[in-house]
C-alpha cells in the first residue's frame, strides 16, 4: 500500500477525532471521500502524570477502506504536521502487517519522563489504545 499523502485531522459533531487520507471533496454531494480512517484515543494516566494518545480503526470490520463523511457531520478538519503524518502512517504499517494493536501500537506520550516502570508503560499504553474503563 502506497502511503496517504493527503491526510486530515477530522472534529465529528459526535466529539470523535479522526485522521485519515482525503481522496476527494464532493461539493455537490457536500461530502468528503476518505479512506484509512483511523480514531485518535487519548488517555490520561494519573500515576504517570501525563497524557496518552493513539489510533485504533475508527470502524473496524470496515469491508472497504473507502468512505464517505457528510459535511454536516464534522466541525472542523485541518491539515495534518509531519509529526502526526508519521504517527498515522506507523499506525498503518502496524495494522497491515498484522501485528497486535495492543503491544505494538504507536503511542506518543505529551510529557516526558525519565523514571517510567516499564509495566506502567504497557498499562498506559493499553488504556490509550482501548475504549475499555475499569470501575
Amino acid at each position: 500500500m502506497s502511503k496517504p499523502e493527503n491526510v486530515y485531522y477530522f472534529k465529528l459533531s459526535n466529539g470523535e477525532d479522526i485522521i485519515c487520507d482525503v481522496l476527494q471533496d464532493m461539493r455537490e454531494e457536500s461530502a468528503y471521500i476518505v479512506r484509512l480512517p483511523m480514531k485518535i484515543n487519548y488517555e490520561f494516566s494519573s500515576e504517570l502524570e501525563r497524557m496518552f494518545m493513539g489510533l485504533s480503526k475508527w470502524i473496524p470490520l470496515m469491508k472497504s477502506p473507502t468512505l464517505v463523511i457528510y459535511y454536516d457531520h464534522v466541525v472542523t478538519i485541518a491539515e495534518c504536521d509531519d509529526e502526526m503524518l508519521g504517527f498515522y502512517h506507523e499506525a498503518l504499517e502496524k495494522y497491515e502487517m498484522g501485528e497486535d494493536f495492543f503491544e505494538k501500537s504507536p503511542t506518543v506520550a505529551f510529557e516526558e519522563s525519565d523514571s517510567i516502570d516499564d509495566d506502567k508503560v504497557k498499562m498506559a499504553m493499553y488504556f490509550a489504545n482501548t475504549s475499555t474503563t475499569l470501575n
